[in-house]
């Protein structure tokens, strides 16, 4: 059964005198974060009749001739890809992003403000979170991925 199909029906419910309000709730809750979700992804989803009708939006380079990437930092990888992304800015996409130091209340404020007004236009980013080794060892990074940042397409990625 879908959301619309289990809202529809649990209005219907309610106008008979059952109590659905706090369910009913939930539901009405989930198909608007759903129909949120569908509307951000769209905007990454159009028909492609050609090669130039493809769009890529690197975030990590695994190797190069005779060379791995992978102990390099995110900030690295961002730096390199955006300058790569100069090359033809009409097939590859250079993904904004963000570094956020935990342990500044400015920079965590900023991270905030910068997120949910890229968000807030349908965009995605990347964060770059910068944070005491401790910290990432005692609390889990989905769980603060979870608090800070809980409603759309984001990268973060912890140094």
């Amino acid at each position: 059964m879908s959301l619309g199909q289990a809202v529809a029906l649990l209005e219907q419910t309610s106008a008979r005198g059952i109590d659905t309000q706090s369910l009913l709730a939930t539901c009405q809750q989930h198909q608007t974060l759903a129909r949120r979700y569908v509307d951000a992804y769209r905007r990454y989803c159009w028909p492609v009749r050609s090669i130039t009708d493809l769009k890529l939006a690197p975030f990590h380079v695994l190797a190069t001739q005779g060379e791995t990437h992978l102990a390099k930092d995110h900030v690295w990888h961002m730096e390199t890809l955006a300058e790569i992304c100069r090359a033809d800015e009409q097939l590859l996409l250079a993904t904004p992003y963000l570094v956020i130091d935990l342990t500044d209340a400015d920079s965590l404020a900023q991270g905030i403000q910068w997120w949910e007004r890229l968000t807030g236009q349908g965009g995605a980013c990347n964060i770059v979170i910068l944070a005491c080794r401790d910290v990432i060892d005692h609390v889990s990074t989905s769980l603060i991925a979870r608090i800070i940042f809980p409603r759309s397409f984001v990268n973060v990625h912890y140094l």
